[in-house]
This record gives C-alpha cells, structure tokens and sequence, in this order.
C-alpha cells in the first residue's frame, strides 16, 4: 500500500522533534503577546443652544440628554430639553452624507415641541426631569415598543408625548406644595416600566418655607434606641428645635405612579400618607409602650425593618450616589426572609443571594437617593422598608457573597490621627456590620510585597478637594498570578459572586481592589482635578463632577471599563487589568455625570459630556492592532528562521 505520508509536499519523517517545539513556543508567544485592539474616542458633535441665558430665577438644572431607539427602527435618537422648555428629538445623519474623518456632522432635528403649561405663569415650566421608555408590554413576534417621552417641569406639572412627540396626556404632581412659583428640586426622578404600564415620578424638594410648614414627617429616628424613657422625656418639643434639625427631619421624598397611557394617577406617596399613629407622651412614658413607641417614631405604616429583606435587597445593589442625576427608580421583586434552619444558613452563606428581580413579576419599587434606599409597593405606593446611608461618600453592597451588607468608603486627612496603625490615611476603606473587612492606600504605589505587609507613607497625608463614591463592579473573570494561587486568594473568589471596589483620588490614580482588600492593579490617568478650586457656594450653576462609571464598550455587553472624568479630560480604563483603553481631553468643566449610549448605531459605546452651557459628543471607535501583529508575526518567523539555522548548524558541528 502507498504510504499517504508520501503524498504530502514536505518529508514529514524529517521534522525533528526540536523544530516542533519551537514553532509551537513561537506561537504560543504570539497568541499571548498579540496586539490589543485599538481603542479611541473622537469628537462627534456640539450642542451649544441648551442654555439660552445665564440668569435663571430657578436654581435646577437641567435633566441629562437620553440615547434611546424610540420607534424600534434600529437607529438610535438623542432625546433633550432645554431651558426655553423645548424638548428635541434628534439623530445623526447617515454614514454617506459626511465624513467624520474630517469634518463634525451637525444633528438632524427629527422633532421638536415646546413645553405648554395648564398654570396661570405666561412661561412654561423649567424641565427639571426627563424619561423614556414602552408604556406597554409588547404583545408583537416582533418585539416592536414604541416609546414614550415623559417631561417634568419645575411647577410639578408631568408632560407625556409620543415618539412622534404628541401630547397623549398632561397633570399635575407635588400637589402637597402651595405654592404660585417654581419648585426646587433637590432630587428627581422618573421611570416608564412596560411590565406595569405605569410613569413612576419620584423627587424631593428643597424649599425651606415649605419644609417648615407643610411637610409632616420624614424616614428618619426621631429618637435614639440608646435613650431611655426619662431621657426622652426630658427630650424639648419638636417645634422648638433648631431651624436646621427640623428641616432635615421634615425632608420627604414624594412618589407618584401614574397610568402610562392616560396619565391618572394609580397612587401616591406624598408627606403624611402611611404615616403610624402616633402615641401621647403619657405613654411614651409608660414602660410597657415604651418600645412601642420606638417603632412608631421609626417606620411608616406597615413599613418593617430592611433585614426582614436582606436578599431582595442585597439582589438590588450595589449602591452608588456621587450627583443628584444618580438618584433612580428602578422595579424589583422582594419578598420577605423565611425562617430557615442553621444549615440552611450556612448554604445561603455560601452561594450568596438569589437574585429574583430578573425571573420574578417586580413587586416593588426601589428608590436609590442620596441619604437612604426606599421600597414602596409597587401596587400601592405603601413602604416596606428603606435602609438609612450613614455617609454622603459610602457605596454600599455585598462584597464577598456572605450575605451581609457591606459599607465602602474613603478616609483622606493631613495628619495621622489614628495612631493605632487600624486606618491610615488616603485608604479605602470597607466594613461588614462591625467588622472591618479592608483598609488599605489607595495613594501609594503598591511594593512587592504590598499584599502581606501594610506600611504608612507621608505621601498618604493629603485632603481632597472634591470626594468621589468607590464604585462597586462585579469582579471581571480573568487569570490571576500564581501568588493569588499560592495564597488562596484565586480560589476564595472564585467560589463567590464578588465585587471589586474602584477608588479614584485627585491626582487621576485609579486603584482596583478585590472583595477581600487584594490589589487587583493600579494606574495612573491624565484625569486630574488637583488644580480645581470648589465655589464657595455649593449652589452655583458650574461645578465640577468628577467621578467614575462602570461603562460597557459594546452595547448589550458586559461591563468591562471604568469611564473616569476629571478636571479637562476623560479616560477610558479597562476593567479586567487596569490598562488605559483610550482618553480625550474636554474643552469644559463636566457639571454631570457623562451619558453614555450609541448615537452612532455602530454597536460600541458612545459618550455625551455636559458642560455649563453644551453638550458634546464623542464616538468610541475600535480597530484590530493589525501592524503589531504584523510585527509579531515577522519577528516570530524570523525568530523560527534563526533557530531552526542555528540547531542545523549545532548538529552539523557535532557530527
């Protein structure tokens, strides 16, 4: 028979065993050392009209810009209001009528409509509030939703067009405020959810008359649990404590579910609604209502303590609030904790929560505001619980699975005062209940052995001038070095569901850490606020954002990169190694978090930053690094080419 190792074109029995290895070691190499793709952000386009004058009698500000496909034609629109009570539909215009290569294309106006008002003022009402989304379930094979655009004014009234920008309906919100003028909106939100059909509208004010009079009761502890009967009773009454106490005691944050179709109002959460009976002082007295009235003074009617729904509420962190446009909504199943047995326990420790929001009908709505998680029923607006945030710059949620929520913050000072070594200053800092999980420098760079021994630097000395929330991000898979292995520390975060906690400090360093306090790496951007100077009055129309956002590059992925801004500049980091993915600088100083969305329809991530008076765009475009590979390749044969001659010219010696 005819040996078919003799058809082929090269003598295969003389392919020695050293020559497979070194093309297999050069392509190994390769693969391992391939060039990334190249990541960068360019300039899209410029909105210069969104703010027409610079003296507004309102301190609000506008609601941040919406990328969202509201025909289901598969092309995205920008959905914006401005200061003259417009609200804009527009888009890019399509590839071939310009070159983005060389010229910035100017938006097409789709729509536009302007504002009216149903109140005596001859101006509309300033937009304080802007959301889109299906009023329905979508009942076609098609998945066809076509949406709707909801509109909140700063005189309560709630606007809702089609996507055609028609007015299906207008009313009337925040009706506990008498008042002729305009409301200030301290937070605001709004939410369409399809699977109710209903406009969720969540927002408190600011406005310290009416705060004095009107509101009647707030989420805070009107008394410690530390304080005794007499101590309470020696307690002045609540007319005469200090303007500021009473105010922060008297904020509320109101909610309204209207129909999505009709606009009736399904229910509404305002001050005083579910508000407990209270008792008289007599009683309080009493030894026997004495914890009774505790609770009365804590919660609203038929609201309970958050641990009762420690796994619905773990499954809806984390939580993040750095600027009043991170106040949401957002809509979840959460049911109550069933009793269970010591082993029962012990297993949910392990595996960490379920998360049901995403199987289960939402039953709940959760509001994510600045000093405190609220859960209403989503069917009657009455609260079942909220969990109180101690700290402005603390983000909050389960960090290593174990069921317990955790607290993440930030510890800057320009004097050690903790002579304990426990929390040295410029750390990150995490804590479990009463135990502290982490502390370590987010400041320094990390030694050899930074893992195994802390230490403490001068250059941990330093204040802040603007504060950034820690962000919390599930940990990214990917390979971990062999002293992770060695120490344990690869495979106790595999066995969890775990989050990485992201600190960024002035200077644009930008430090990953893992659930246990392990360094996952550390860079340092060109995003620097060092040089900024806060405005002495924290109201003022301009100031400075910086922050981080956990951004995905692909639309519909994972998220994979930390989008940092800092003072003139905007970076893009990748979340799995630290590396600096792409970065632009900025013409302004960001007054907002950045948006991000695909206004170009080419399915990467695109970015909108807002400035004082503008909002520019920028396109994120991504190329395979083809002339490094190239490079790689010619390198590698010739690399394959020296050897080969080399182990010839051995063997021809030796022999």
């Amino acid at each position: 028979m005819n040996d078919p190792l003799k058809l082929l074109p090269v003598d295969v029995t003389k392919i020695r065993a050293q020559d497979v290895v070194v093309v297999a070691a050069v392509l190994v190499a390769l693969f391992l050392f391939r060039a990334p793709n190249v990541w960068e952000l360019k300039p899209s386009w410029q909105l210069d009209d969104i703010l027409h004058s610079d003296h507004h009698t309102t301190r609000n500000k506008l609601p941040l810009p919406i990328i969202s496909d509201l025909d289901s034609d598969g092309i995205n629109e920008l959905i914006i209001v401005t200061d003259d009570s417009r609200l804009k539909v527009m888009m890019l215009p399509p590839q071939e009528e310009h070159d983005l290569s060389s010229t910035l294309p100017h938006l097409h106006m789709k729509a536009e409509v302007v504002l009216e008002t149903t109140s005596n003022s001859s101006k509309p009402g300033f937009p304080v509030a802007l959301g889109t989304g299906c009023e329905g379930k979508s009942i076609s094979l098609l998945n066809v939703c076509r949406q709707v655009i909801v509109v909140v004014t700063d005189d309560g009234e709630v606007h809702c067009y089609t996507d055609q920008l028609e007015l299906m309906w207008r009313t009337r919100v925040f009706t506990d405020h008498e008042t002729s003028g305009s409301l200030n909106f301290k937070e605001i939100a709004v939410l369409v959810t399809p699977q109710s059909g209903l406009v969720l509208i969540g927002g408190m004010t600011a406005k310290e008359e009416q705060m004095q009079h009107n509101l009647k009761h707030d989420h805070q502890h009107n008394f410690s649990a530390s304080f005794s009967a007499e101590e309470i009773a020696k307690q002045p009454p609540r007319r005469s404590r200090n303007t500021k106490k009473a105010t922060e005691e008297k904020e509320h944050f109101s909610t309204y579910a209207l129909n999505a179709k009709t606009g009736r109002t399904h229910w509404k959460h305002e001050p005083g609604d579910y508000e407990a009976k209270k008792m008289d002082r007599e009683d309080i007295l009493s030894a026997y209502h004495f914890k009774l009235a505790l609770h009365s003074s804590q919660y609203h009617a038929g609201e309970i303590h958050w641990s009762q729904y420690t796994e619905s509420l773990i499954s809806s962190l984390p939580y993040r609030w750095q600027h009043p446009a991170d106040t949401s909504l957002q809509t979840a199943h959460f049911v109550k904790r069933q009793p269970s047995t010591l082993a029962t326990q012990g297993k949910e420790l392990k595996t960490g929560p379920v998360v049901e929001s995403k199987a289960m009908k939402p039953n709940a709505v959760v509001i994510k505001r600045q000093k405190a998680i609220e859960v209403l029923n989503m069917e009657s607006g009455q609260p079942l619980c909220s969990y109180a945030l101690p700290m402005r710059t603390t983000s909050v949620g389960d960090l290593n699975g174990d069921n317990v929520i955790d607290h993440v913050t930030t510890y800057f000072a320009s004097e050690r005062i903790d002579q304990s070594g426990m929390i040295n200053p410029c750390s990150g800092v995490a804590v479990s209940g009463s135990k502290s999980l982490f502390s370590r420098s987010i400041c320094r760079t990390p030694s050899t052995f930074g893992s195994f021994f802390g230490s403490f630097s001068e250059e941990d000395l330093r204040e802040e001038n603007v504060l950034v929330s820690p962000l919390l991000v599930p940990s990214p898979p990917y390979q971990r070095g062999i002293f992770s292995h060695l120490s344990g520390e690869a495979f106790k975060r595999d066995s969890i569901r775990s989050l990485d906690s992201i600190f960024v400090i002035s200077s644009g360093r930008l430090t990953s850490l893992g659930p246990f306090g392990e360094l996952n790496w550390q860079v340092d951007t060109v995003t620097s606020w060092t040089n900024y100077n806060p405005p002495n009055d924290k109201s003022a129309d301009a100031v400075l954002v910086p922050n981080i956002q956990a951004v995905s590059t692909a639309v519909g992925a994972q998220k994979d990169a930390v989008l940092v801004t800092g003072l003139r500049d905007f970076a893009l980091v990748s979340l799995k190694d630290g590396s600096l993915m792409a970065s632009h600088s900025i013409p302004c100083e960001p007054v907002s978090p950045v948006v991000h969305g695909d206004f170009t329809n080419d399915g990467l991530m695109d970015f909108i930053v807002c400035c004082k008076t503008s909002f520019i765009g920028f396109s994120l475009d991504s190329r395979p690094g083809y002339w490094w590979t190239v490079v790689w390749i010619a390198c590698g044969l010739g690399a394959i080419g020296m050897a080969v001659i080399i182990l010839r010219f051995i063997e021809e010696v030796i022999v």
